[in-house]
C-alpha cells in the first residue's frame, strides 16, 4: 500500500451493503482521475482491479450482478460449448472424480439446464457491468484530453470453465482455462495495426515490462517478460526486431497442498501441439490444437499413437523439461 499515493480496497464479495463492488470500482476510478491524479502533465498510473465476475464462494447463487444489468439477456437462451457434456467429462484423465473441485463447482452451477442458464446469464451480466465501467473510464480519459498520452491495458488473471470438459472455474491446462483477454490501446501503436488482432503468445509476465518501458523506466534483469509494444509499434508486428517472439510457453498450476480436489498440472503450449503433464500421477496428454481445438482427442493414447506421433511426443517431452527448468 505504501507504494501508491491513493489506494482503495474492498473486503467481501459482490455487495457491501447496498453498494455493488463494480459501482465502487467505477466511483473510485473516476474520483482518482478527476480529483487525485495530479495536475497538468504530471505522470500517473491507475490500476482498477475488478472483483466481478468472480463467484461468491459458499453461496447458492454464486454470481450477483448490479441492479443496472439484471435485465440483460432475459430473452436469450445461452448456448454452451461443444464440450459441456458428460461425454467430455468421461474423457478426462482417470484420476478426475466427483470430488475434484472443478467438478464440485460444475454441480453448483451447471448440472441442471435452468440453473445453468441462470448462472451463465448472471456471469455475463457481471462482465457487462465491468464493460460499462471501462467505457466510463475511457470517456473520462477522453474528456480530459489524455487519450493521446495514455497507455491503456485491459486483461485478466485466468480463463474460466463454463461447463467445458464437465468442469467449472479454472486451474487446468485446457484453452478455456489458460487463455485470457488482452486489449491494448497505445498512442504509439502503428496506425495500420489499430483494431487488428495479433495471435502471438503474450503472458502476464509481459505486462510489467510493457508498462515500465512505456514510462521510460529500465526493466530489471530479474523480470522474465518482454515489452509487448514490439508486437504493435512496427508495421510487421515486431518481425524486424533482432529477437524473435516466443513460440511456446510453460504453464503450471501447483495445486493446493493437502487438498486432493486440486490436481497439480504442468504443460508446454505451442501453436500446433499442447503437451500436458500431471506430475502427481506421472500421466501425460498430447493434443493437436489446429485439428482438435476443444482438446477432446488425446494423441498420447486412445489408439492413435503411431511412429510419427511417438517422435513428436518425445520431442515435446524434451522441450517441456527444458521449459520447466528455464522457468525457475
Amino acid at each position: 500500500p505504501w507504494m501508491f499515493s491513493h489506494m482503495k480496497s474492498y473486503s467481501g464479495f459482490h455487495y457491501q451493503g447496498e453498494n455493488h463492488i463494480t459501482d465502487m470500482n467505477e466511483r473510485d476510478a473516476l474520483d482518482f482521475l478527476r480529483n487525485k491524479r495530479g495536475n497538468g502533465d504530471e505522470p500517473f498510473a491507475l490500476f482498477v482491479n475488478f472483483f466481478a465476475p468472480h463467484h461468491k464462494d459458499g453461496s447458492k447463487e454464486q454470481y450477483f450482478p448490479q441492479k443496472t444489468t439484471e435485465h440483460l439477456y432475459n430473452d436469450k437462451n445461452i448456448t454452451f460449448g461443444p464440450t459441456c457434456t458428460e461425454e467430455a467429462w468421461e474423457k478426462m484423465p482417470p484420476f478426475f472424480n466427483d470430488n475434484n473441485d472443478g467438478r464440485v463447482r460444475w454441480r453448483d452451477r451447471f448440472d441442471e439446464p435452468s440453473k445453468a442458464q441462470r448462472m451463465i446469464k448472471n456471469y455475463f451480466r457481471l462482465i457487462s457491468g465491468v464493460d460499462m465501467t471501462c467505457g466510463k473510464i475511457l470517456e473520462e480519459i477522453e474528456k480530459q484530453n489524455l487519450t493521446d498520452d495514455t497507455l491503456i491495458i485491459f486483461t485478466t488473471d485466468n480463463g474460466y470453465y463454463l461447463g467445458e470438459h464437465g468442469l467449472a472455474d479454472k486451474w487446468y491446462a485446457h484453452q478455456e482455462s489458460i487463455k485470457v483477454p488482452l486489449i491494448i490501446k497505445d498512442p504509439r501503436m502503428n496506425k495500420d495495426l489499430i483494431g487488428t488482432r495479433n495471435d502471438k503468445f503474450t503472458l502476464s509476465i509481459d505486462l510489467a515490462p510493457t508498462m515500465l518501458q512505456a514510462a521510460g523506466i529500465d526493466v530489471p534483469d530479474r523480470m522474465q517478460g518482454t515489452d509487448m509494444s514490439r508486437l504493435y509499434r512496427f508495421q510487421d508486428s515486431g518481425a524486424n526486431t533482432n529477437e524473435a517472439w516466443r513460440h511456446s510457453f510453460y504453464y503450471e498450476y501447483p495445486g493446493i497442498p493437502g487438498n486432493t480436489g486440486h490436481i497439480p498440472v504442468q504443460a508446454l503450449v505451442q501453436k500446433d501441439f499442447k503437451y500436458i503433464y500431471w506430475p502427481g500421477e506421472d500421466y501425460e496428454e498430447l493434443f493437436h490444437l489446429p485439428t482438435d481445438h476443444y482438446e477432446e482427442r488425446d494423441l498420447a493414447r486412445n489408439g492413435t499413437m503411431n511412429e510419427t506421433i511417438a517422435v513428436i511426443l518425445e520431442d515435446l517431452r524434451d522441450k517441456f523439461k527444458k521449459a520447466r527448468e528455464d522457468a525457475f
